[in-house]
């Protein structure tokens, strides 16, 4: 709902921080973000996390007293330094913590205690796994979304016999071929773990991970 004066949203501000975005993809959904906030009628503000001087920034947001929360896509603007000195905590900043990759590549920003971060992820499953490795803390699915397009071409009229939605990331005989530059003991257990996958397609990869990486 459209926030109104009075209410605990009216006019609150929120930090999108931008930053280094592979092929656009995150700094097209940050651009998303903001613009739907504004239209809510926030005030939104958007550093650049790679700016020397992004903290102060923060810090003067923070000091207006009505900063709602930090959105932290993929990590970009996320502090993961430990402890009273983390940015955030310092300042008594929620950050809200969003991610459209699985959570095992974020495990240390996920895992990190000392924010007091709300984490979104786009699988049921991965919510679940977190919820059951960290319980207490607060993890939400948020599907992936995209802008709208004024005239979609109908469905009926797309020659796709299948869609793919992903990162190519290349051949995978090459990238399985290129482990071994990693050392026998790592390509080991990259290798355990594709055989485990493939034994237990249905199992969640973090699980595989965690009893097969060792």
């Amino acid at each position: 709902p459209r926030p109104t004066a009075g209410s605990d949203t009216a006019m609150a501000t929120i930090v999108v921080p931008t930053g280094a975005s592979y092929v656009g993809s995150v700094a097209a959904q940050l651009a998303g973000f903001a613009a739907a906030f504004r239209s809510l009628g926030h005030r939104v503000l958007t550093p650049d996390s790679r700016a020397p001087d992004y903290g102060r920034q923060i810090a003067e947001a923070a000091a207006g007293g009505d900063v709602a929360f930090v959105l932290c896509h993929s990590g970009i603007g996320f502090d993961q330094t430990p402890g009273p000195a983390n940015l955030y905590r310092r300042l008594g900043v929620p950050v809200v913590a969003v991610y459209v990759d699985p959570a095992l590549l974020y495990w240390d920003q996920i895992a990190l205690d000392d924010v007091d971060h709300l984490v979104t992820l786009i699988s049921e499953d991965d919510v679940a796994w977190c919820r059951r490795q960290l319980p207490g803390r607060r993890f939400l699915m948020l599907p992936h979304a995209a802008d709208p397009i004024a005239q979609p071409l109908p469905w009926s009229e797309r020659d796709l016999e299948i869609i793919l939605v992903a990162s190519a990331a290349g051949a995978p005989d090459d990238l399985r071929a290129a482990w071994r530059d990693f050392g026998p003991t790592v390509a080991a257990r990259l290798e355990a773990m594709l055989e485990a996958q493939a034994a237990e397609p249905e199992r969640h990869l973090a699980d595989l991970v965690a009893a097969t990486g060792r």
